[in-house]
């Protein structure tokens, strides 16, 4: 049993929790991150830290929220949505607005979802305080 470095983030279980979600083995992650088959293994068993590069290898590839990794909040995975309308410059918020919601607490994507009912169900009262779209 090897000693443990104490300045060791504790990655390693959620880095195999991806890695087993994807149905990849230590072997495909090799291939996919050029990292080494010794190296990846003593990072998820909390031996070494992973290299920055690898962790945003692993969001960028496969879509793994950071907020998750780091804090163990939110969804294993960011949202990979994309969109077929073009909100023009909406469009980065609209996003934000789809991680947020999947991320957010029981209490606060409550809120979200009555205010939601809210302004659907009375969307004709409202619709006179909303801004015109084709002005904004």
């Amino acid at each position: 049993m090897s000693k443990k470095n104490l300045d060791v983030i504790e990655f390693g279980g959620k880095l195999k929790e991806i890695r087993k979600t994807l149905n990849l083995s230590l072997k495909d992650m090799e291939a996919i991150s050029g990292y080494s088959l010794s190296s990846l293994s003593e990072i998820e068993r909390n031996i070494t830290n992973p290299n920055p590069k690898y962790l945003l290898l692993l969001a960028e590839k496969f879509n793994v929220n950071l907020n998750w990794l780091f804090t163990g909040k939110g969804a294993m995975f960011s949202p990979g949505f994309e969109l077929s309308w073009d909100f023009g410059k909406d469009t980065k918020t609209i996003l934000k607005l789809f991680y947020l919601v999947e991320n957010c607490d029981v209490f606060r994507y409550e809120i979200l979802k009555y205010f939601l009912e809210y302004l659907d169900s009375n969307y004709d009262k409202i619709k006179q305080y909303l801004p015109d779209p084709q002005k904004l």
